[in-house]
């Protein structure tokens, strides 16, 4: 039997590793200990040596399990059913799945928002601001006429180094209609993953 949540057998085994670790560490509230390693995941600054008297090495490697096991969990889409046999497939004893699984359920809207946004941060730019506006071509020769409005788009867009940079892009009418399209067709790619 395999794990849900990852598929590489090296994360399989990493996973298995510090989930363990999980059910070694000795607080008196797990439950608030996992709400603590989920503000870690959502970027949320805790001080886990002052809390907990952990080292960073060992608080790495049980959020870096945790983040696993919840993005696997939420951001695959997994059923409870298959949470809770990842768990016991690491061996995690019943009382702490039984925490997890109640922690992952009560912050999964708040994981699967970093989720999302950690999706689009993956992108080297992103965008600040947009403006558009159309101007209309009027030209005639012996040979031809034209007679086109030109749709043009501004993108404003930031880099990782907060540079700020403009792209223009400049639509006739089909072109435009060709990049609605697929505007639409992204939009509806987008809504049917999940998160």
């Amino acid at each position: 039997m395999s794990y849900h949540s990852v598929k590489n057998p090296k994360d399989e085994k990493l996973l298995t590793e510090h989930l363990k670790r999980i059910s070694e560490v000795k607080t008196e509230d797990p439950q608030k200990f996992l709400h603590h390693v989920i503000d870690q995941i959502c970027e949320k600054k805790i001080s886990f040596t002052d809390i907990y008297g952990f080292q960073t090495s060992q608080l790495s490697d049980i959020v870096a399990a945790f983040a696993k096991l919840s993005k696997g969990y939420i951001g695959k889409g997994l059923s409870d059913e298959q949470l809770l046999n990842d768990l016991e497939l690491a061996s995690v004893p019943k009382g702490l799945a039984k925490i997890i699984y109640k922690v992952l359920s009560a912050r999964k809207a708040e994981i699967e928002k970093v989720l999302k946004l950690n999706s689009v941060k993956i992108g080297k730019l992103w965008l600040k601001d947009f403006d558009w506006r159309i101007n209309h071509v009027v030209s005639s020769s012996e040979l031809s006429e034209i007679n086109e409005p030109i749709f043009s788009l501004f993108l404003y867009l930031v880099d990782p180094n907060n540079q700020e940079k403009e792209v223009v892009l400049e639509m006739a009418k089909k072109e435009l209609e060709e990049f609605i399209d697929s505007l639409t067709k992204s939009k509806q790619v987008l809504q049917n993953l999940q998160f």
